[in-house]
């Protein structure tokens, strides 16, 4: 297997990746809650893991998780920079790759929250606060090997996020813990806002009360919660803790 050495060899990988949840007896659909270096690539509005698109070539039907994830991250770390966390960047590129995740039955591995992996972005690329505006199934066609990629991502309206954090303030729900009291100034504003409810599941548009619907916890809590055995609550997050 050879390394790329080009942001367009990794893009041809990250396009093949995306008909992953075609093809969920492969391995690299097994392997969706394992990865934990992910890169995210502004045309596609999507991730795609390192030990996916580091290797040339790469296929969802000839993925075979062979090689080292050491060597991947090394040769696309030429390539991509390392969101820095906490952050607000990370926090909603974040969110977004757990509900991609999650509309598989899948789960943000825990190692890129703390920082063991992370999420990755080409070099030099600037997001806006909001990178994944897309909420509609986009069809793409590319020249020579055609795919057809199709994904769905539920639009959030950030006054909904900002009513719930002006109710509840920036500590989260279940383990309390305030960022900018353990981070100082750097922590500040920094929080998930967790839907009770998940949009992957609702599957539709509807009003969305703040106060009821919608609560603030932290990485940790937030991708705890979301391991839960449905009915995902808070109580029965809070009684973990305890």
């Amino acid at each position: 297997m050879e390394l790329v050495t080009t942001y367009k060899q990794s893009l041809a990988s990250a396009k093949k990746f995306q008909n992953v949840g075609k093809a969920r007896d492969s391995i690299a659909f097994n392997n969706l809650g394992k990865y934990f270096h992910w890169h995210y690539f502004e045309e596609l509005h999507s991730f795609a893991p390192s030990k996916f698109i580091g290797y040339k070539g790469t296929t969802v039907s000839s993925y075979a998780s062979q090689g080292t994830g050491t060597e991947t991250v090394r040769a696309l770390g030429k390539i991509f920079n390392k969101v820095v966390r906490p952050s607000q960047q990370f926090d909603v590129l974040a969110e977004h790759l757990s509900e991609w995740l999650e509309s598989f039955g899948k789960t943000l591995s825990q190692k890129t929250l703390d920082g063991t992996g992370g999420i990755y972005i080409r070099k030099g690329t600037i997001l806006s606060e909001e990178p994944i505006k897309n909420t509609k199934s986009k069809t793409e066609y590319f020249e020579g090997d055609p795919v057809e990629v199709r994904q769905t991502r539920y639009e959030r309206d950030p006054k909904a996020r900002e009513d719930c954090l002006k109710y509840f303030g920036y500590a989260c729900q279940a383990c309390k813990l305030n960022f900018e009291h353990r981070y100082g100034e750097i922590g500040r504003e920094f929080i998930h806002v967790h839907h009770i409810e998940p949009l992957s599941i609702i599957g539709r548009k509807r009003k969305i009360e703040p106060t009821k619907d919608l609560i603030p916890l932290c990485p940790n809590c937030h991708a705890m919660i979301h391991k839960l055995p449905p009915p995902q609550t808070l109580d029965i997050l809070r009684g973990i803790l305890r």
